[in-house]
């Protein structure tokens, strides 16, 4: 209560003070308890614990994270010129090993999103290959950094956009359901998007080979066990990958919604509605060369993403399709025109019907 008390003395001092004040308070992140002042970073954003020994109670499967981590130590280990970019989430964007294996190409800005990306900027036009990872809701903060520094001089960062989508319980500012919107616009800019963990890792060798800016974004955590997919091993900049064929309604799903779309076809088969099951790997730009053919062929296409409908790829597609001469229905699944409020994943997707059975009720109205 020590503390209490002279905090609260502080603050009445202040109060009764005429003009500017500031107070200067030093903290002790996890203060209390000896396992979170040991490790501050490590709780600094924790799922279930075991109290006793501080160590997370969580399932051993490969996370998207993870994934990247592991991979850009190995595209590191063969390409000198390959520099990694923090704004203060060593920890939670998988660049730990990174940091310890290439001490001096590992650059951790602090909470500083905009610098990260003006620094990679800077870094890129010297011959290097910059990978600035961080979560999807914080690369709002340096929008003006990606749209003059990095793609009006089209200079080849990739932005490795980790917690894609609902993220949980970290609140209404945690969501990162805006990057396609927010980048889909931006000229120079390419954006992926993996439809399993395996798939992040063939973009990433992908995309430190183009001489161009490119965005990737992935969800937070792992892939639907149910769901087994192969990976593209190798991309063509623009093109989809069709994993079903069959029917007359098409889903254009990207990212995590791939492994949705392919359980909703699923669904669909066992009532004898057959569907074409699209991985929209690249958001910008679409196959324009398949959706045309998809639309002389007359299908009913569906778009399916984790990000809100008006910016991202289903807009894309529809802006599209009514350039064309002929026509035909789009549906756009997605987050509507609002934000999304703090709660579990599940529950979340479940809520704004982007689950599984969610998409398979609006395929339903459809047909």
């Amino acid at each position: 209560m020590g503390m209490i008390s002279e905090v609260s003395k502080v603050l009445k001092l202040a109060r009764n003070i005429d003009g500017p004040v500031i107070i200067h308070v030093i903290t002790k992140k996890g203060k209390g308890y000896k396992f979170a002042e040991e490790q501050p970073h490590k709780f600094h954003s924790m799922g279930p614990f075991n109290p006793s020994n501080g160590e997370l109670i969580s399932s051993s499967k490969e996370s998207y994270s993870d994934a990247f981590g592991e991979q850009i130590v190995n595209l590191a280990k063969g390409n000198k010129n390959i520099v990694a970019i923090t704004a203060a989430m060593p920890e939670g964007t998988g660049l730990e090993k990174f940091s310890k294996e290439f001490r001096n190409r590992f650059f951790d800005v602090g909470i500083a999103e905009q610098h990260a990306v003006t620094m990679a900027a800077g870094m890129a036009t010297q011959g290097l290959k910059p990978i600035f990872a961080v979560y999807s809701t914080f690369l709002q903060r340096a929008y003006d950094q990606i749209l003059h520094d990095v793609c009006l001089q089209k200079l080849p960062v990739i932005f490795a956009i980790d917690r894609a989508g609902i993220v949980g319980e970290d609140g209404e500012t945690h969501q990162g359901v805006f990057d396609l919107s927010y980048l889909s616009h931006i000229p120079n800019m390419t954006i992926m998007a993996p439809k399993c963990i395996s798939e992040l890792q063939s973009m990433l060798t992908f995309a430190v080979k183009q001489d161009y800016p490119i965005a990737i974004r992935y969800p937070r955590g792992g892939d639907n066990s149910n769901v087994l997919m192969a990976p593209i091993e190798n991309f063509k900049r623009g093109k989809w990958e069709t994993l079903f064929e069959g029917g007359k309604i098409a889903f254009i799903a990207t990212g995590k919604m791939v492994q949705n779309a392919i359980l909703v076809r699923e669904k669909l088969k066992n009532i004898g509605i057959d569907a074409t099951v699209i991985n929209a790997c690249f958001i910008k730009p679409i196959d324009k060369a398949l959706i045309s053919e998809l639309v002389y062929k007359k299908y009913s296409l569906v778009t399916i993403e984790d990000n809100l409908v008006h910016g991202g790829l289903g807009s894309l597609v529809l802006e599209y399709v009514n350039s064309l001469e002929g026509k035909t229905k789009v549906i756009n699944l997605g987050f509507k025109d609002e934000f999304i409020s703090n709660g579990a994943v599940d529950i979340l997707y479940k809520l704004h019907k982007l689950d599984v059975e969610g998409i398979f009720e609006s395929i339903i109205k459809l047909v």
